[in-house]
């Protein structure tokens, strides 16, 4: 009663603890130069320089595909999503 969800379908307390959520949580969890895997099924980037989908270039788009080719190796089915915050717009530095 009284939560909500927002128009995504997010419970609205998810949400919020997302927006307090240290920004900085991912590349402190993940930082091996690779991508990790966390809680099975999300990839998330161990590069540095892999801050956003902004940062995606001819250069590095290589190291991209293949977290692409992680994710859909952990749930390739079509029950699964790939969810991409948009440019500009991320929760967290990585």
């Amino acid at each position: 009663p009284g939560m909500g969800t927002l128009a995504s379908g997010i419970n609205k307390t998810a949400a919020i603890d997302m927006q307090l959520a240290d920004p900085d949580y991912l590349s402190s969890a993940c930082n091996n130069g690779a991508y990790c895997v966390m809680n099975g099924y999300m990839v998330v980037a161990g590069r540095s320089d892999a801050q956003g989908i902004e940062d995606i270039s001819g250069h590095n788009g290589n190291y991209y595909n293949s977290m692409m080719y992680a994710a859909h190796s952990q749930c390739g089915g079509s029950g699964c999503v790939l969810i991409v915050n948009p440019s500009g717009y991320r929760t967290q530095n990585r």
